[in-house]
């Protein structure tokens, strides 16, 4: 039974932990993409706001414009994989 029980308290531990993103590349799942798409959009609105984007890539304003191909101040899903995809 104990196993099991440190088993779940790392999972959580785990879960609960702040992650910071170094380096954004594509994923060979286009499912992997979305949930880090979702993982940066902490409110779950559907848009990457600028301040979502500090913590997994800094103040780098250049890079938070060169994926916003509408300019409306804001990321959208589809944007974000086309940034994704295109660098590659």
């Amino acid at each position: 039974m104990k196993p099991f029980i440190l088993s779940i308290l790392l999972l959580v531990s785990l879960l609960l932990t702040p992650v910071t993103v170094t380096a954004v590349a594509a994923s060979d799942s286009p499912e992997k993409d979305h949930i880090c798409f979702r993982r940066i959009d902490t409110d779950s609105d559907g848009w990457m706001s600028f301040e979502e984007f500090i913590p997994f890539f800094e103040e780098d304003r250049a890079k938070f414009d060169s994926m916003d191909d509408d300019n409306d101040g804001k990321v959208s899903h589809d944007e974000y994989e086309a940034w994704l995809y295109d660098r590659e």
